[in-house]
């Protein structure tokens, strides 16, 4: 199996391998990598950027704490990822993205299991990054009964994952693995795909706000260690 960084993925992962035995050592991996997503402002887009950080690892843990080497104040916390104790993760807050990219540079993690074991692990953040696309649409094909999101080529993208959410912000569409390769420009979905969370059906009408997102690996670490996630977004009506 390919060592895929994207939380869900990345628990499941784990989850196959992890069994809470005391002789077994706790492995965890972290990553800290770039977001960046476009707003229109004025009439023109913009890009802007915010920083991700990721832990997960064979057994659950408590906490996740992480400390930039060059800037002693500067410390995040991450939380279980969607309650799940193997996964943690950290975003920057929607309204705190900038024009301007996280602070490069090594990110140290402390990470606590519930075992008690503790480990030290470190990250550097490079400056390369990837971007949203320049054009995303939505059609819909009543004869089957699917939505199709396409979009221009995103360039350097190394896979993609496609997450959908409802009127109230609620995830209820989510793939387990990763829907595609870096050149892919569309995908089709429907309401028998597997993916769709808590007995979600989606009906004709309802409104649906779709993230697809472009994951690119630090140059060299093909399948390991993520440099770059891109989010582009589109909202839907299905059925339309």
């Amino acid at each position: 199996m390919r060592k895929i960084v994207t939380l869900a993925l990345a628990a499941g992962f784990f989850g196959l391998v992890s069994c809470e035995s005391e002789d077994i050592a706790f492995d965890p991996y972290a990553d800290a990598f770039i977001v960046t997503k476009t707003v229109e402002n004025e009439g023109q887009v913009d890009t802007l950027y915010g920083l991700a950080l990721h832990a997960f690892g064979n057994k659950a843990m408590t906490s996740v704490d992480v400390k930039l080497a060059n800037d002693a104040e500067a410390s995040f916390a991450l939380e279980p990822y969607f309650n799940n104790t193997y996964d943690f993760y950290y975003e920057t807050p929607e309204a705190e993205f900038t024009a301007e990219k996280p602070v490069l540079g090594d990110y140290n993690f402390t990470v606590l299991a519930e075992s008690g074991e503790e480990a030290e692990l470190s990250d550097k953040l490079f400056e390369d990054a990837i971007y949203p696309t320049d054009l995303i649409e939505a059609s819909y094909d009543e004869e089957k009964e699917e939505t199709t999101i396409t979009w221009n080529e995103i360039e350097d993208a190394d896979y993609f994952v496609i997450k959908v959410y409802d009127e109230e912000d609620k995830l209820v569409f989510s793939p387990s693995r990763a829907i595609g390769e870096g050149d892919m420009t569309e995908y089709s979905f429907k309401a028998s795909t597997s993916g769709w969370l808590n007995g979600t059906i989606p009906a004709v009408g309802k409104n649906f706000r779709v993230e697809l997102d472009a994951y690119m690996y630090e140059s060299g670490q093909q399948g390991i260690n993520l440099q770059t996630k891109a989010i582009n977004e589109i909202s839907i009506i299905w059925g339309e």
